[in-house]
This record gives C-alpha cells, sequence and structure tokens, in this order.
C-alpha cells in the first residue's frame, strides 16, 4: 500500500442533473417556429445516436453506403448498356428490314402474276399487307430520325421511296378490285399491263431503298461512334464516382479505426498507471457514442470505487496500528508489574524464614511487611488500570477490524461488478466478430458479382471493356475492404486479449481480498485471546 497514491480529493464524481420543468408563457408564432426547428434537430441527434452507437453499427452502415453506391453504378451502367444496344440493334433491324423489302418488292408482282393464273384466294399471299407494311415502316424510320437535322437527306429517302410505294399500293388495290368471289382475277391485257407497271414501281422502290441503306449505313457508322464516345464518358464519370467511394470509404474507415484505437490506447494507459497503484488519475474522458464509451464510464465508476474503498483501508490499517501498539504498551507494563509482585513475593518468602530464624527482629521485618504491601497494591491498581485500558483497546481494535471486514467485502463486491461489465463487453466484442464475418460473406458476394461483371464484360467484346474496368476495381474494393475487416478483428482480438487480462488481474487482486479478510479474522481472534487474558489477569489481580 505503500506505492499507492492519495487520489484527488479536489475531483468530484459523477452528479445527476434533474430538469424540472417550469411554467412557461403563452407562445407566439416565431417562438412556434424556433421549437420546430429544434424538434427537427433533436430528432436528427437522436436518429444519428441510434444509427452510431455502436462500432459494428458504424462499419455496417459504411459497407451498406459503398454497396448502395457501387449498385447504383452498375445498375446504371446496364441501363444504358442495354440502351446503346437497342438503339444500335433497332438500326441493325432498320437495314436487314430494308433488304428484306428489296428482295420482296422485286418478286412480289409475278407471284401477284402467278396468283392470277391460278386463280388463288386473295387471302393466300398477303400482298396487299406486305405493301402496306413498307408504309408502316417507313413511317417509323422517319418518326425515328425527323427530328435530327443531321439526317435530313436520310427524310428525303424516305419521300422518295414512299411516292411510288403508293402507287404501288393502288396498283395491287386495282388487282383485288377486279377479284371474282375473293379469288384472283383471271390474266387478261389490263392485268398484264398492271402487273408492268408495279414491276416499274417496284424497280424504283428498290433503287430509293438502295439510296436509303446508303444512308442508313453512315447512319450506323456515326451511331456507333456516337456509342463509343458516350460509352467512355460514361466510364469516366462512373470511373470518378467509383475513386471518390473508394477514397471516401478508405478515410471514414481510416477515422473509425483511429478513434477506437486512440481510445483504447488511453484506457490501456490508465489501467497501468492503475496497476501500478497510481489512483490519482484523472477521469477517462472518451465521447465515442459505442462500447469504448460505455466501457470508459464503466472504468471511471471502477476506479472512483477503488479509490474510496483503499482510502477507507488506509484509515483502518492506520487506527489498527494505533490499537495494536497500545496494547502492546499495556502487555509490557503488565509484564513489568507481574515481575514486581513475584520480586516482592519472593522477599515475603525469605522475610519469613528471617522471621522464624531471628525472632528478635519481628517488629523490623512487620514493618517492612507493612510498606511492602503497601507497594504490592499500589503496583496491583496500576495493573488493574493498565489491563482495563488494554481492555478497552482491545474492544475498540475488533470494532476496527469489523469495519475493515466490511470494507474488504464492499471491494469484493465492486470486483464482481467490474467482473460482470467485463464480461458483458467480452460478449458484445464476440458479437462484432459475427457481425465482422457478415460482412466478410458480403465483400465475398461483391467479388462474386464483379467476377460475372467481367465475365458479362468479355462476352460484350469492345462496348462492355470500360464496364469490366469497373468490375475490377469492384473486385479491388472488395479485397480491400476484406482486409480492413480482417485488421478490425485483430483490434478486437486484442481488446478482448486486455479485457481477458484485467478480468485474470481482478480475479488476482480478489483472492489477495480474501486472504486478507483471512488475516483479518486470524487478528480479529488474536485480540479476543488478548481480551479474555486481560480479563483473567483482571480476575486474579481482583484476587490479589
Amino acid at each position: 500500500m505503500n506505492n499507492i497514491k492519495e487520489p484527488d480529493n479536489s475531483k468530484t464524481s459523477r452528479k445527476s442533473i434533474k430538469v424540472r420543468n417550469k411554467a412557461r408563457p403563452k407562445k407566439s408564432g416565431s417562438d412556434t417556429f424556433v421549437e420546430t426547428s429544434n424538434n427537427k434537430k433533436s430528432f436528427i441527434y437522436k436518429a444519428r445516436k441510434l444509427l452510431f452507437n455502436s462500432i459494428a453499427k458504424k462499419i455496417a452502415l459504411i459497407f451498406s453506403i459503398s454497396i448502395i453506391i457501387f449498385g447504383f453504378l452498375i445498375v446504371f451502367i446496364l441501363l444504358k448498356s442495354i440502351h446503346f444496344n437497342n438503339e444500335y440493334n433497332n438500326l441493325v433491324d432498320n437495314i436487314f428490314h430494308i433488304n428484306e423489302i428489296r428482295v420482296n418488292i422485286i418478286s412480289q408482282p409475278n407471284k401477284i402474276l402467278n396468283s392470277c393464273l391460278v386463280g388463288d384466294d386473295l387471302k393466300t399471299g398477303s400482298h396487299m399487307e406486305s405493301a402496306k407494311g413498307i408504309l408502316t415502316f417507313l413511317d417509323k424510320l422517319k418518326a425515328e430520325i425527323e427530328t435530327d437535322q443531321k439526317y435530313y437527306g436520310n427524310l428525303g429517302a424516305i419521300n422518295t421511296v414512299r411516292t411510288p410505294t403508293e402507287k404501288y399500293i393502288a396498283y395491287i388495290e386495282e388487282i383485288y378490285n377486279r377479284s371474282v368471289d375473293g379469288k384472283f382475277p383471271a390474266v387478261n391485257a389490263e392485268i398484264q399491263e398492271i402487273v408492268r407497271y408495279m414491276g416499274d414501281e417496284g424497280g424504283k422502290i428498290s433503287n430509293g431503298l438502295s439510296s436509303l441503306l446508303t444512308l442508313e449505313l453512315a447512319r450506323s457508322a456515326d451511331l456507333q461512334q456516337e456509342i463509343e464516345k458516350n460509352f467512355k464518358e460514361l466510364i469516366i464519370i462512373c470511373s470518378i464516382i467509383f475513386v471518390l467511394a473508394v477514397i471516401v470509404s478508405i478515410f471514414l474507415f481510416i477515422i473509425i479505426i483511429k478513434r477506437i484505437t486512440t481510445s483504447i490506447k488511453e484506457l490501456r494507459n490508465e489501467l497501468i498507471y492503475i496497476s501500478e497503484g497510481d489512483l490519482s488519475r484523472k477521469e477517462v474522458n472518451i465521447r465515442s457514442n459505442d462500447e469504448v464509451e460505455q466501457l470508459a464510464y464503466n472504468f471511471n465508476i471502477m476506479s472512483d470505487n477503488l479509490k474510496k474503498v483503499i482510502t477507507n483501508v488506509r484509515k483502518a490499517a492506520i487506527e489498527i496500528k494505533d490499537a495494536v501498539a497500545v496494547v502492546t504498551r499495556s502487555t509490557f507494563e503488565n509484564e513489568k508489574g507481574s515481575e514486581n509482585i513475584s520480586f516482592a513475593l519472593d522477599n515475603m518468602a525469605q522475610s519469613m524464614d528471617n522471621q522464624r530464624a531471628e525472632t528478635n527482629n519481628a517488629i523490623v521485618i512487620m514493618n517492612d511487611i507493612k510498606k511492602i504491601t503497601q507497594d504490592v497494591n499500589i503496583k496491583v491498581s496500576d495493573i488493574s488500570l493498565s489491563a482495563a485500558n488494554a481492555l478497552e483497546k482491545t474492544e475498540v481494535g475488533n470494532v476496527k477490524l469489523s469495519e475493515y471486514m466490511v470494507q474488504l467485502r464492499d471491494v469484493n463486491m465492486a470486483t464482481e461488478e467490474v467482473v460482470q461489465v467485463l464480461e458483458v463487453l467480452v460478449k458484445q466484442a464476440q458479437e462484432m466478430n459475427n457481425i465482422l464475418d457478415l460482412i466478410r460473406g458480403i465483400s465475398d458476394q461483391t467479388n462474386l458479382l464483379s467476377l460475372n461483371a467481367s465475365i458479362e464484360a468479355a462476352r460484350a467484346g469492345n462496348a462492355g471493356r470500360g464496364f469490366s474496368v469497373v468490375a475490377d476495381e469492384i473486385r479491388k474494393l472488395s479485397d480491400t475492404s476484406k482486409e480492413l475487416v480482417e485488421q478490425i478483428a485483430n483490434i478486437i482480438d486484442a481488446i478482448q486479449l486486455s479485457m481477458n487480462n484485467m478480468t485474470r488481474k481482478l480475479a488476482d487482486n480478489r483472492e489477495e481480498l480474501e486472504k486478507s479478510n483471512d488475516m483479518a479474522k486470524v487478528v480479529m481472534g488474536s485480540f479476543n485471546d488478548i481480551k479474555d487474558a486481560n480479563e483473567v489477569e483482571c480476575a486474579m489481580v481482583s484476587e490479589i
């Protein structure tokens, strides 16, 4: 106990503050607005406190935000890729459709002439529907490009094809109007002339479609360049967002880890001071709104309780030391008085022997005996008084020992409470390890998703090259996240090791306190023996 420093009595312990509601005057409009603003701020503060009241929630929130951002980037890139792919596929379909129309428009007049020779039903060939489908296709194609002045030549080619197409349809309608009983009319000179006109108009349509096909191929090349340009810009923007998200996530991870390690180092230093017996340190002030702050709060309570208990034990030890000194002095005086009594009794025996031998000196010897008896009475009174004082001091020592044993019980209870708090913190650290396992699983899933995205990008070829870069960056971030999770797990293991060491030291202290309790019981038994011996001494002195 000599190595323990005195605690600072000027430092006050935690005090609870009670806020009482007072009568308020009637609120004005501005007061109501201010109160609403304060309520909003209070709600935001409570929500933030609820979201960040543990280390696991902070880490999970950062991972959730990162995953949401990466998911948004992936979905955004996929949607843009689908949009570009649809535009390009639509243009390719137009080119194939133009080729198909060119082939059909050349052979259709001969098919109609054959149907007239055979007398087929009008519904057999669907010639009218295919011809009207040309107009529908031209209208759709015109709607696609009429908003872009760059393709004015395409619009002219469409109009060039439209005029002979309408004449072509009119010739088909004329043949259909000559039908008999729903069948193609028989071949005659007029039918042959109409078919010849259809062939002429079909040639014009084919030539116009050839020009339109050339223009559409040029438009497809422009569209491909535009898609590549937009996709490159999209990749650059997504890469910038991705890099910023990675930097922000790493920055937040570094801040959280730095706060955790700083707080734990501060607690470790305070534990070192207490283990060395320095109880004059101030309270640990940590405001991290998580388990570390709770640990610091319980540590301050434990430190205050230890200071109080050790102060009381010091006072009790000093009082016991004084009582033992008084009892020692009383015992020494009792021994000295007993020696005087023994010496006086020896003198009395010698005097009685001398009395038998020398009857002539009886008067002188009787006077000597009287003086010796008076001295004995004085010594007996002194011994009786010393024995009474020793008895009183012994009772005081018993009381102090009882108080000391009560203080030891309080120390045992405080130690048990600290051990329970440490057990709760160990369980919470285990829960944090479980959450880190969940985060490892999320990181593995992200890595798997990035691998699948790389495979899809490889299938897409040049169009998916930028998406492959993003997938590689996502996989790198997943690996970085996994490394950070391992670092956090190592820190949590170090915390658990420190708490286990502290629990073991508290158990050792509890054993030492139990030994002190047993020693106090032994001392109390010794005091009781001294008390009994003093009572016997007093009784014997009274008999003397």
